[in-house]
């Protein structure tokens, strides 16, 4: 029997079950509740989780299916994480994506049943205010950081809508402007 190690990047992508995405998750929730006083504390573990996912699913996204080439604008950076690596790592497009109106370095990510939200459940009633998709708001930090758009996600539902605030560095902004004079 072969390895997961001795097969190449290079074959088609397998999508991950969802019983087994569900179980890693909750190990996850488990590990990290056993090792926070607050929610607060909590959601950034599981967010911790994500970016280290993140980071390595866009690179495995890049060699997969743009042959190693990364995006240099942001826009089209933004687009490839809805479109690309949403359907990657949870089996669809992220179901919106918007740009505030009050700040031009802020953007959202709107998903209306998170995948880590769909199954979970606490037993204490002080932890139903927990946000399990801070797991995806990490993925998103730990994909857009790791090529060269640093930012801040936070995470925050609201009437059953889950947001992913994106709030980029200003050099992001800037160096795109100069993309854009060129």
């Amino acid at each position: 029997s072969r390895s997961p190690l001795d097969r190449s990047l290079l074959r088609p992508k397998t999508d991950l079950p969802l019983a087994t995405f569900s179980l890693l998750l909750s190990e996850m929730i488990k590990y990290s509740n056993g090792r926070s006083r607050t929610v607060q504390e909590l959601q950034s573990k599981l967010a911790d989780f994500g970016r280290h996912i993140g980071s390595r699913s866009l690179d495995l996204l890049f060699f997969r299916e743009r042959n190693g080439r990364r995006e240099l604008r942001l826009k089209n950076a933004l687009f490839l994480v809805k479109s690309s690596l949403w359907r990657m790592l949870f089996g669809k497009d992220c179901d919106d994506l918007e740009q505030s109106t009050d700040d031009e370095r802020t953007f959202y990510f709107v998903e209306r049943e998170p995948v880590t939200n769909r199954f979970v459940s606490f037993s204490q009633k002080a932890d139903t205010n927990v946000n399990c998709a801070a797991f995806i708001g990490g993925v998103l930090e730990g994909a857009l950081c790791s090529a060269g758009f640093q930012c801040q996600v936070a995470t925050f539902f609201s009437n059953d809508v889950t947001y992913y605030e994106v709030k980029f560095e200003p050099s992001v902004l800037t160096r795109d402007r100069s993309l854009d004079s060129r």
